[in-house]
């Protein structure tokens, strides 16, 4: 998932936001692979399948993450 992010997103649009959709696991390996945690934290990540989260990419810093978890709709 990392290297289709770079190659296909973020070295074709260096220029701009983007919104990329998927499962919340496939999220959470991703995250914990670009903040470089152990494999075995990936199901400790609290994240809902009906959950936004931010990450920014900087070629000087790399990935941050900004938030997690959030829902779409609150009460």
């Amino acid at each position: 998932m990392t290297d289709f992010i770079k190659s296909e997103i973020l070295d074709r649009y260096k220029d701009g936001v983007f919104l990329i959709v998927g499962h919340g696991v496939a999220f959470k390996c991703f995250i914990r692979g670009v903040l470089g945690s152990d494999a075995r934290m990936t199901h400790k990540l609290g994240m809902d399948n009906l959950s936004m989260t931010r990450l920014t990419y900087s070629d000087r810093d790399g990935w941050s993450l900004e938030w997690m978890n959030r829902p779409l709709i609150s009460d």
